[in-house]
């Protein structure tokens, strides 16, 4: 009798999904669809410079019951000049990036803190700076730090030019990392992307691992959810990059970078098994659901004889017959009315909405902007 192969265990933990601008491909509900097709051990989507896509990814796994974790790759201060790089011939941004993954609720609360800080602080929309030591300050233990892909600290020090190793220059940063972050939270991260270089590349950053005495964990370094997908993660990173479609096909990833199986993961870094299965030892530690960190709103004072949630339908109907007439008028708007209602009831989110009501009502009747 034969016996169906054994299942690899494997968790993504390096994705940036649609909300990476020109990044990703993939809406966060896709790649959970997709992981639980591959049935990986977990998921964590690590977009740039925050959480934008956490809401629909803690949704779509709370359905699905996928383990998932939150992270984010950040881009410290730039030091030094930009650098010319292996991907696209173009100077790369100087600043190098930093991928970081919540420990649990704990972790995701200082970890939004920090993010939060330092974009008030750069009074910039859309701007932040970080340090390595600021960021070590801030949330040292909370964190799992990898190192990165092409542009994180360790690999840019590894290979400035195609096949040229720096392998002591690499190792600096490496114990630059381990000197911030502290041994048990920093992992050095593999990842092939169908280059002739992906092998020896591997085998260096696991030599820099050992010499450290700090585990590797191997990723995809995903930007899509399915193969099928390359077509429009192609245009992105074309456009990202301010090139047409032929120029930009020599630099970009040979092999794709869509979610894998278990298995496949293992096919391609067979040199490296144990990275494999640390994936899932990191998942453990950084799961959580997003509901254990909703906050809790205080009470609304409602009239007597209402609830929450039937004060807010009352609210909600008194305004629609002024803007949209009866139901009988318009039963399209009061459709759409009761269906939004039902779910924010589903969701108990009456609260939220009432204060809300309460700040803007008191705002239209002082003549003031919201």
């Amino acid at each position: 009798m034969s016996r169906s192969p054994r299942k690899v265990t494997y968790a993504e933990l390096h994705v940036h999904s649609a909300y990476s601008f020109l990044d990703g491909a993939s809406l966060p509900s896709e790649l959970v669809e997709r992981a639980c097709e591959l049935e990986l051990d977990g998921l964590a989507i690590t977009d740039h410079d925050g959480f934008p896509g956490v809401v629909q990814l803690a949704d779509a796994a709370r359905t699905s019951g996928l383990p998932v974790a939150v992270g984010t790759e950040l881009t410290l201060a730039q030091q030094g000049p930009p650098h010319q790089s292996s991907r696209t011939g173009q100077a790369d941004p100087g600043g190098e990036h930093i991928l970081l993954l919540a420990r649990g609720a704990q972790g995701y609360q200082s970890l939004s803190h920090t993010i939060g800080l330092a974009m008030l602080a750069s009074g910039k929309k859309g701007e932040a700076h970080y340090t390595l030591e600021g960021l070590a300050d801030a949330g040292k233990d909370d964190w799992v730090v990898l190192t990165g892909c092409r542009k994180g600290g360790v690999r840019r020090a590894l290979e400035r030019e195609p096949g040229l190793w720096a392998p002591d220059k690499a190792a600096r940063e490496t114990d630059r990392l381990v000197e911030a972050f502290g041994r048990e939270n920093v992992f050095v991260e593999l990842t092939a992307t169908g280059s002739p270089l992906d092998r020896e590349r591997c085998g260096l950053l696991a030599d820099l691992a050992r010499r450290a005495n700090i585990s590797t964990v191997v990723t995809g370094n995903v930007h899509y959810a399915r193969a099928s997908d390359r077509p429009v993660a192609d245009v992105l990173a074309a456009t990202r990059a301010r090139m047409t479609l032929p120029e930009i096909n020599p630099y970009l990833p040979a092999s794709g970078q869509y979610l894998r199986s278990g298995a496949q993961m293992l096919q391609i870094h067979q040199d490296h098994p144990q990275a494999v299965a640390t994936s899932v030892d990191v998942m453990e530690e950084c799961s959580f659901d997003l509901v254990l960190v909703a906050p809790e709103l205080p009470p609304f004072p409602v009239p007597a004889g209402h609830t929450e949630d039937s004060w807010l339908r009352h609210l909600t109907y008194k305004r629609a017959h002024e803007r949209y007439g009866s139901p009988q008028e318009r039963p399209d708007a009061w459709e759409t009315i009761n269906h939004e209602l039902d779910i924010i009831s589903l969701l108990k989110f009456p609260r939220y909405f009432l204060i809300v009501e309460e700040i803007v009502s008191f705002c239209v009747s002082e003549g003031l902007w919201c």
